[in-house]
């Protein structure tokens, strides 16, 4: 469980943030730094509780719900890559 609270936490503030700070100067730094730490502490919780169904998915879960914004943006870029209308 100690693993987890952190990575949970850094989850629900990336939401947050993808929710109610858009209009901030800094607002793809914060984004970026969390998903940097979410991803760091999605990999420590995996190596520590070995690569099990139930923690994969949990955290896969958590993954996606906290970084929707980088999904979001991954998924826009290829559509518009694979159509043509790349920026």
């Amino acid at each position: 469980m100690r693993l987890w609270a952190p990575f949970i936490f850094t989850s629900i503030l990336s939401w947050v943030i993808y929710l109610f700070a858009w209009s901030q100067a800094s607002y793809w730094l914060f984004l970026s730094a969390l998903a940097a730490c979410s991803l760091a502490l999605a990999a420590r919780v995996l190596f520590s509780t070995g690569v099990r169904w139930k923690p994969l998915v949990a955290v896969v879960f958590g993954f996606v719900i906290g970084q929707w914004w980088l999904l979001e943006l991954v998924g826009t870029r290829l559509l518009w890559a694979i159509r043509g209308f790349a920026p």
